[in-house]
Formats: C-alpha cells, structure tokens, sequence
C-alpha cells in the first residue's frame, strides 16, 4: 500500500481487494490484491524488488528497500507467496496469497469471503458481538406508522425499510432478512402478492411473514391465511402481541433447526418431504452422499448443483440448520462415518478417507466434536452393545 501511494500520481486510482477460493473441506487460499495506475515496473526488475535493500535508482521516491522484502518474507513464514504483475506507464498489481486452514480455537467464517461489493465487504466484517439482532424488513406507506413501528421494534430489531411491495420484493430477495412485517395495503404490490412470492420462492421461503391490516371483513383475513403468511394481525393491534407474536416466530425458527440437524443424516434422502425447504435439504443431503469420498466436494460445487450464489446458500443453510454449509457438509460426512464404524469393517483411516478426510487426526478431532468421544471409542461402544 506505501508504494502504491509512493509511485501513483495525483489523479490516479489505487484498489485493494480481498479474494477467497475454497480448496477443499475446511480449507482454502486468501488473495490480498493491491492493484494501482502508478510508473509501473520494468519486467526485469520483477524479482529483484522483492530482494532486501533493492530500490529503483530511477526514481526520486526511493525507500529503504525493506518493504517488499518483509511482505514476501511474512508471506512466505506464512506458508503464502507474493507476486507482481506490472509495465511501465500501466500501474503495478501485487497479490499476496495465503492458505487458510481451520485449526483448533479458531474458525474461519465463510460469509465474510462471499463475493460482494466493497461497502458489504465493510460492514461484514466482525462486530463482536456474539449474538447480533435479527434482520427485520418493515415494509409500511404510512409514514406515521413507519416511523412508529420503527421506535417500538429497534431494541430488539436491526431494521430494513421499504415503501412498497416490489422494493420490498427486492431488499428481501437480496438480503434475506429473518422476518417480515408489512401492511396488507401497500403501493405497486399488496402484502397478500408479497407474501405469496415469498414462500413460493427457494431462497426465501423459510422467512417469517407478518401481515397487518385495517381491514376487518372476513374475506380480507381469508386473502392474508392464503397467502401462507405466519401471523396475520388487525389494526390496531396490540404491541405486546405484536412483540410476542414476532418473538415467537423466531423461536419456532430455532425449534425448526433442531428439526433439520436431526433430519440432516444419510437416511434422509429417502424420506417423503413436501416443503421447498424440506426438498432443498433433501437435494443438498443428495449431492453431499453422492460425492461423500470426494474431498475436494465444496461448498462452492454444492452452490452451483443448487443453482444459489455462495452467499444465499449461506444464509438458506444458515437458517434452516443453524449451521454454514461448510458445517452442513462435515455434519453428512460424520452421519456416514458413524454407519460405517459401526460395521467394524474399517479402520479409523479408511473410515475417515471415505467419507471425504485427507487427514485421520483432522477427522477424528471433529467426530469428537461430533459425537462427544473418538472414533475408536465409538467403533469400541457400538461393539459392546
């Protein structure tokens, strides 16, 4: 970054990106790009600038010739690489590459290395906070209402606003929010068509939808049943039951996770399931056994065969299981693992080679975190009985 803005003139641009490829179960490589419009670099001179105390005598902003020198020395204690792309007169392109491996105590969190712009790469990254709000989409014309609903609901909610229904219709297909609460009557798309859109749609339909309305006539209440919204609520309403109802909704999302870890084993491609949630896990368990010795079967391949983006299959996964779809994929591989120990065909090595683990030490550290004992305890127990 210092020599980006050492060598750019005034006017020029400088960009730093961050790149993330997955390589295989648990791991993958991070790309830090540091890209810029400044002299550029002869090609001759690519290797030498990394060298110590090598700086550019053709140039009156010398260094001390340290700089690249301890970025490729960091880089490589690191198990990384540095490399440089440049000509003179077209700006110079460094990328640092460093593997990523998830060890013991620590846990590399996929959707920070989604693809997104720059602003929600920002605001991705960590807070701290262990347990954030869940997303609310208010959607409400009355701005009264709006600003109410607003006020009451932000100590418990991070609030999203839209104005009408196909705004709407956009903001939580983009950003899948935890639950919805709109009027019934609303410009360019009633609540009622919002709402129908939603659950028909795979990447939304497992999103709470809460429906208020003026309307008191029975067949108004039948429209908002139909649309298969969750809580349908008449004005005005009560804010405790609005409250209680909004907070149940949320705890029902918990108690289906626990539905979907139970069901998430190598026996579920073969249960009748009706739901678009209930099919999505079915294919998702489907794709994972059929590649379940494949190590290099990814989240990235698994986004693909499910026809989401990386970053809708994360949040689909994420709120149907409580699990990221790297989790997702362990947790089938450990399910078939656990068969297979039971057989007592198999030792510990080739149990763990075919379920999909180049590494026995790293699967036998995550059945422990599984199962609550070693695989050879478990093969040992199952022995017993």
């Amino acid at each position: 970054m210092s020599n980006s803005f050492k060598f750019t003139p005034s006017g020029g641009e400088i960009d730093v990106s961050l790149k993330f490829k997955q390589e295989g179960l648990g791991e993958g490589v991070l790309a830090i790009i540091v890209t810029d419009t400044g002299i550029g670099i002869p090609k001759h001179l690519h290797q030498r600038i990394f060298a110590k105390f090598y700086s550019s005598q053709s140039n009156q902003n010398q260094g001390t010739g340290i700089g690249l020198a301890l970025v490729a020395e960091f880089a490589k204690m690191h198990g990384g690489s540095v490399s440089v792309s440049s000509e003179p007169g077209k700006g110079a392109k460094f990328t640092v590459t460093l593997p990523l491996v998830l060890r013991d105590g620590y846990k590399v969190k996929e959707e920070y290395f989604l693809e997104r712009g720059k602003e929600d790469l920002i605001s991705a990254l960590p807070t701290g906070e262990s347990d954030p709000k869940p997303r609310l989409l208010l959607v409400e014309d009355n701005a009264d209402l709006r600003q109410y609903l607003e006020e009451v609901l932000k100590d418990d909610f991070l609030i999203d606003v839209a104005l009408d229904g196909k705004a709407a219709l956009e903001m939580a297909q983009n950003q899948i929010p935890d639950i919805i609460l709109s009027d019934l009557l609303i410009p360019e798309m009633d609540g009622a068509t919002l709402c129908k859109i939603i659950k028909n749609n795979l990447k939304t339909s497992h999103v709470p939808v809460v429906l208020l309305t003026a309307k008191t006539e029975e067949e108004d209440h039948l429209l908002g049943i139909a649309s298969g919204c969750n809580l349908f609520l008449e004005k005005p309403f009560n804010l405790e039951l609005l409250r209680s109802g909004l907070q149940n909704l949320l705890d029902n999302k918990k108690r289906l996770q626990k539905h979907y870890r139970k069901i998430i084993s190598v026996e579920t491609s073969e249960a009748e399931l009706e739901s678009l949630d209930d099919k999505l896990i079915q294919r998702a368990v489907s794709m994972v056994e059929k590649e379940i010795e494949n190590p290099d079967f990814s989240v990235e391949v698994l986004s693909k065969e499910l026809g989401m983006s990386r970053m809708h299959l994360y949040k689909k996964i994420n709120s149907l299981t409580g699990q990221s779809p790297l989790e997702f994929i362990r947790s089938i591989r450990l399910q078939r693992a656990a068969q297979l120990l039971k057989m007592n065909q198999y030792s510990i090595s080739e149990v763990a080679y075919k379920v999909g683990f180049n590494n026995a030490k790293y699967f036998s550290k995550h059945f422990k975190n599984n199962f609550g004992v070693l695989p050879s305890q478990y093969q040992k127990n199952n022995n017993e009985l």
